[in-house]
């Protein structure tokens, strides 16, 4: 039976913009600042888009009820369109229960769409261990441990270090993250992030177990070493580089926001974010020689970080990556992400930036469906 793509060597190609709710950005009735252009940009660019979200989905008639901005209309227009040629993801999988998603990722898969970046999602566990294989990367990665058993993977831990974070192995925007930490009088303090910070207090071992089990629901999860993160105004803080390739192929740092914590959270996700320079410059007093020396360490931590995964997983069209500074000013791998939804991007830097990030992910696919259509051709 043939693809539905036949035509994927088409001169104008179709972009789909994958979102979590398209219903909430009907509802608006305007034009959102990170949707709004990706219309204009992919018009300049002589291709057709669209964005959709799981529920839009008709697997039977491979078409997708998907929606554009009208600006003669002033108002989002609902019509149905074919699977598109190019998928950009901007959030919606960790929607998806475990069929849903393997249902989705059977049809890009069969249908030879083309992600912006590949794979849809990374294993935290898989992601270390590809990490961990670079000699020049270890001394960044904090000690972590799949969790097969709690007297093996966590008890230790816990004792060598006196708290412990434990993340799933797929989870996005620290829905599924926890620290616990061993209290003085042998009890535990479990907090995790729900909406808000959530935390209770855990009377022994056995107790904090059944805790970790219900939280994580049989899901995979890794054991983690705690990072002694800098800190402002006694809130934790964090880096979240956003990093993508852009119309020529060549790799760029777009923005690097850096992530203060809601009070008694045990993430940064969810938080206040600042620019880079403004907040290392003016709110931590840094001078320009010592801005300077830490953005030089950090952008070839980066770039090394990035290459890496592309040797496992090919070319990458953008990543979100979370990396912690210790308050002895070390650098640490926090977390990967395969998606970005550019939020603490978007909440610290100014609109063109953000335009930036959308047009360089399009211009991306943009070359890699040329690309792709040349090696169809040529052969």
């Amino acid at each position: 039976m043939p693809s539905i793509f036949s035509g994927i060597g088409s001169a104008n190609p179709i972009i789909g913009v994958f979102v979590g709710n398209t219903k909430q950005i009907v509802r608006s009735g305007r034009s959102l600042p990170h949707y709004g252009p990706v219309a204009s940009l992919c018009r300049a660019l002589n291709a057709t888009a669209y964005i959709f979200s799981p529920q839009d989905i008709d697997y039977r008639k491979h078409q997708i009820n998907g929606i554009a901005f009208d600006r003669k209309r002033g108002q989002w227009i609902r019509k149905k369109y074919p699977f598109p040629h190019i998928l950009y993801l901007q959030g919606g999988l960790e929607k998806l229960d475990p069929k849903e998603l393997a249902r989705f990722q059977l049809a890009v898969k069969s249908s030879k769409i083309r992600p912006v970046s590949s794979p849809l999602e990374f294993n935290k566990w898989e992601v270390y261990r590809i990490l961990y294989s670079r000699s020049s990367l270890r001394p960044y990665l904090p000690e972590t441990k799949l969790f097969r058993s709690a007297a093996a993977d966590l008890e230790p831990m816990l004792k060598r270090y006196g708290a412990v974070y434990l993340k799933a192995c797929r989870g996005r925007r620290g829905e599924q993250v926890m620290r616990l930490a061993l209290l003085p009088d042998k009890a535990y303090h479990c907090c995790y992030f729900n909406e808000k910070p959530v935390a209770s207090r855990l009377k022994n071992f056995s107790q904090a177990v059944e805790t970790i089990q219900a939280f994580f629901r049989r899901r995979g999860f890794v054991v983690q070493q705690p990072i002694d993160l800098i800190e402002y105004k006694g809130k934790k803080v964090d880096l979240r580089a956003e990093m993508q390739r852009n119309g020529e192929g060549a790799l760029e740092i777009l923005g690097i926001p850096v992530r203060v914590a809601l009070e008694n959270s045990p993430i940064t996700t969810h938080a206040l974010s600042y620019r880079f320079e403004k907040f290392f410059l003016e709110m931590m007093g840094y001078n320009e020689a010592a801005l300077q020396d830490l953005r030089s360490r950090l952008n070839s931590l980066l770039y090394r970080i990035y290459q890496s995964l592309e040797s496992r997983y090919g070319p990458l069209g953008e990543m979100g990556i979370d990396i912690g500074l210790d308050k002895k000013g070390n650098l640490w791998v926090i977390e990967c992400n395969a998606l970005s939804a550019m939020v603490s991007l978007g909440n610290a830097y100014e609109e063109k930036t953000v335009l930036r990030a959308f047009g360089n992910a399009l211009d991306y696919a943009l070359y890699k469906h040329r690309q792709n259509t040349a090696e169809k051709y040529k052969n």
